[in-house]
């Protein structure tokens, strides 16, 4: 791939990505974190399902294209993918989690949570090769979808529409329940 072809692979997704993260703070608050969460999961997984079909069905017939241009297709799934996660999981993600610790342990709270993703995002980066080796291109893409799944089945079931709802009482029903767990934490570290 030459290099004038990732100068405009960076460009076109940088732009997907500044477009869907203002679209996103207009819509977030018309339509509520949840539905935008849940949209957002639906776009991903089925953008990363026909992608890693498409790579599958390439590794396992030893072609490049089944038709023309299929590549059209998959530059499609790609930068409807990073506009679903533009317009949804990335943005909305850090901004729940500023709300759902209590103002005396969000530095906990927030550190550990980016600790945990920037990890993950280490480990990914490791292990790309080796998880490519065993599951093949569109494995890795099919694994995402489910973990785009499991993501929309957490929504669903265990995230509460906060729209409206002042920042105090938003923090309050998060840490009362947690408060004393919390507290023994920090007292053990």
């Amino acid at each position: 791939v030459s290099r004038s072809y990732l100068n405009v692979a960076y460009f076109i997704v940088t732009t997907v990505l500044i477009i869907a993260i203002t679209l996103e703070s207009i819509l977030v608050d018309q339509i509520g974190r949840k539905l935008l969460l849940l949209l957002s999961l639906t776009i991903m997984s089925a953008s990363a399902f026909v992608l890693g079909l498409f790579l599958f069905l390439k590794d396992l017939h030893k072609v490049d294209n089944y038709f023309e241009y299929q590549w059209i297709a998959e530059v499609f799934c790609v930068v409807l993918f990073t506009f679903a996660h533009g317009t949804g999981v990335g943005p909305i993600a850090w901004v729940t989690l500023g709300e759902i610790f209590g103002s005396h342990h969000k530095w906990l709270g927030v550190s550990l949570s980016s600790m945990v993703m920037w990890a993950s995002m280490l480990g990914v980066d490791v292990l790309f090769h080796e998880i490519r080796e065993i599951v093949a291109t569109g494995g890795i893409f099919w694994f995402h979808c489910v973990i785009c799944v499991g993501g929309y089945i957490f929504i669903l079931l265990v995230f509460r529409e906060l729209r409206e709802q002042p920042l105090d009482n938003i923090t309050k029903t998060f840490t009362r329940k947690h408060e004393s767990l919390i507290e023994t934490f920090i007292a053990k570290v």
